[in-house]
């Protein structure tokens, strides 16, 4: 078959022939490169998108709070992950715990530091104060407050609620009435109406607080209280006969317009006043019956010979034999003995 191919197309040059730059062919011999050995070469080959969520940044690395085989020890090794994870969420919780324990031992220790430290002498009067909370931090407080020459003022009060809640609170009452006291100290009636005032700009609608106060003078033996919806306080006689100081006012934080009376009473030789929180009262047995008034009276004339100290810890012990069980409220006392 004849050639039909152009004459002006030059011949396809070999695979050992170069290419020159005036478009002809030179079969001088030349390396042979295998395309796939240059396709092979990972620098130029296109790469995979990285994933936003692979970036590396210059984040400092925050060490673990203590790591598994520090508490496992050798047995670490031979735990499977799930195992040590489960650990680690353990001994981190345990931690938690053991902070939380310390802290409240602390709130503890300030509150008990809000308890009169100072017992002003009296000479015709022996008492004393006791508070047990049934958490580890409480509502009652007790207090002494002097103001000089033989004139000493009794606090004991029950703000409602118990644990942390409690305790704010009874410390905002315990500051609002040694703040007010001595300059409002010649008008009981206004000092406690300022003290609720205070009060009631403080405290959540439903939170409220019980007080009674009793302004002992020495020289006369005469005794002035408030009774702001409190128990009612026990004047024991010497003859064994109960004068029960009732209620002179309402409870504090309730009501913005507030007002009280001012009851007195004498005290002689011999006699025996016991002012106390809900919690002695309201001690209750198996069988879901109150300690109640009646026990604590008879509690109080069958240990009257012994000192205030002494008969307060009669008391708090007859509340909690009679309980038998874990103390359901905080249980105060305030105790004294005329001499």
């Amino acid at each position: 078959m004849p050639n039909t191919k152009p004459n002006n197309v030059p011949e396809r040059p070999g695979p050992g022939a170069q290419i020159l730059g005036d478009g002809k062919s030179c079969s001088s011999a030349i390396p042979t490169v295998e395309p796939l050995i240059v396709l092979e070469n990972t620098s130029l080959a296109p790469q995979p998108k990285r994933s936003p969520r692979l970036r590396c940044y210059s984040r400092p690395v925050k060490p673990r709070a203590r790591d598994n085989s520090a508490i496992l020890g050798p047995l670490a090794s031979h735990l499977p992950r799930q195992s040590l994870r489960s650990t680690r969420t353990v001994a981190t919780g345990s931690e938690a715990k053991n902070r939380r324990m310390n802290q409240m031992a602390i709130a503890r220790e300030v509150q008990r530091k809000l308890l009169p430290q100072h017992m002003p002498a009296l000479e015709t009067l022996d008492y004393a104060g006791s508070c047990e909370p049934a958490w580890t931090v409480g509502g009652d407080y007790y207090d002494f407050l002097d103001k000089g020459n033989g004139r000493v003022g009794f606090v004991l009060a029950d703000v409602s609620g118990k644990g942390v809640s409690a305790a704010l609170l009874m410390a905002n009452l315990q500051a609002s009435v040694r703040s007010q006291y001595v300059p409002a100290l010649e008008d009981l009636g206004a000092l406690f109406r300022s003290v609720n005032k205070l009060f009631y700009e403080s405290v959540m609608v439903g939170f409220f607080a019980t007080l009674f106060f009793a302004e002992y003078f020495d020289t006369t033996r005469r005794l002035r209280y408030v009774n702001c919806g409190h128990c009612p306080a026990f004047l024991v006689h010497a003859d064994g006969q109960c004068e029960k100081l009732h209620a002179t006012a309402t409870v504090l934080g309730i009501f913005e317009n507030w007002d009280c009376t001012v009851g007195e009473a004498a005290i002689s030789c011999g006699d025996i006043l016991v002012v106390y929180s809900d919690g002695v009262t309201e001690a209750r047995n198996g069988s879901g019956e109150f300690f109640g008034e009646e026990r604590l009276l008879a509690a109080v004339r069958a240990n009257a010979s012994l000192s205030a100290k002494r008969l307060a810890k009669a008391i708090a012990e007859a509340a909690h034999g009679f309980g038998g069980k874990e103390q359901d409220d905080d249980l105060t006392l305030l105790v004294a003995r005329a001499c």
